[in-house]
């Protein structure tokens, strides 16, 4: 999705961190938000809270639980802890989903 390549060295994958991850890692897969906010479709105020961030590196999702984030990205930050080791969850661009923590800044 990015027009560049600007990638950070690999990173722990999903899978070799699943078993950190907490019961509803699992279902993050089935419970992707939609373009309006929440899971259901609902925008969940709690998670605003959490503020946003910028994409300091590009990221390409191997796994339909990741999020691709570009260089320059502003994420809104969903979700920090719970979520496994290194990666929160957030939304741009329509999707939502993990990303790792170490290839954004806080704005």
């Amino acid at each position: 999705p990015c027009d560049k390549q600007n990638t950070m060295p690999t990173v722990q994958s999903v899978d070799e961190v699943e078993d950190e991850f907490d019961e509803d890692f699992d279902n993050y897969g089935t419970h992707r938000l939609s373009s309006t906010g929440g899971h259901d479709g609902t925008t969940d105020s709690a998670t605003s809270d959490l503020g946003r961030c910028r994409a300091m590196y590009d990221f390409e999702a191997t796994e339909e639980a990741e999020l691709s984030i570009c260089e320059g990205d502003v994420i809104e930050v969903m979700q920090k802890d719970g979520v496994g080791d290194g990666w929160w969850q957030g939304t741009v661009r329509g999707m939502t989903g993990v990303f790792p923590a170490n290839y954004v800044e806080d704005i």
